[in-house]
C-alpha cells in the first residue's frame, strides 16, 4: 500500500509543478495536495481544490471540492495507488463539510473514466465543442 504525505515542499513533478508554482500552492487554504510514495519513491499524486460557488438567480449555492489532477506513474497503475489517492480527497472533503468531489475527464480517456466510475463518480455534464 502507498504512504501518502499531504503537502510537502518536495514537488517531483518539476515539469508539471515546477518549484515555485508549488510552493505558491501549497501554501494556500483552499488547496489539497497529496503524494504517494512506495519505499522512498514518488509514484502518484492528488491535487484538488475547494471551489464555492454563490447562489445566482440560476443555481443554489454549493461547495465542492474540485479534483485537478490525479496522476499515477504509468507502470504503477492497477495496484491501488489512485484508489487510495482518491480516497484521501474525500476525506479532504468529508473533513471540510463538502459533500461534492468534482473533476473532468476527457472523452477520450476510456481508461480514466472507468477508474472514477469504479470509485462511485457518474457524469452529469457534457461539454461539447465547434471548432
Amino acid at each position: 500500500m502507498p504512504r501518502l504525505f499531504r503537502g510537502s515542499s518536495r514537488c517531483h513533478r518539476r515539469r508539471t509543478f515546477p518549484p515555485a508554482m508549488a510552493a505558491a500552492m501549497l501554501a494556500r487554504d483552499d488547496v489539497v495536495v497529496y503524494l504517494a510514495y512506495l519505499d522512498d519513491e514518488p509514484v502518484g499524486y492528488a491535487y484538488a481544490q475547494v471551489r464555492r460557488h454563490p447562489e445566482t438567480s440560476l443555481r443554489y449555492a454549493f461547495d465542492e471540492l474540485y479534483l485537478h489532477h490525479l496522476s499515477v506513474q504509468p507502470h504503477r497503475r492497477g495496484h491501488g495507488i489512485g484508489g487510495a489517492l482518491l480516497a484521501a480527497v474525500r476525506e479532504a472533503a468529508d473533513e471540510r463539510g463538502i459533500r461534492q468531489v468534482a473533476l473532468d475527464v476527457w472523452s477520450f480517456n476510456e481508461r480514466a473514466q472507468n477508474f472514477f466510475r469504479r470509485h462511485g463518480f457518474e457524469a452529469y455534464n457534457e461539454r461539447l465543442w465547434l471548432r
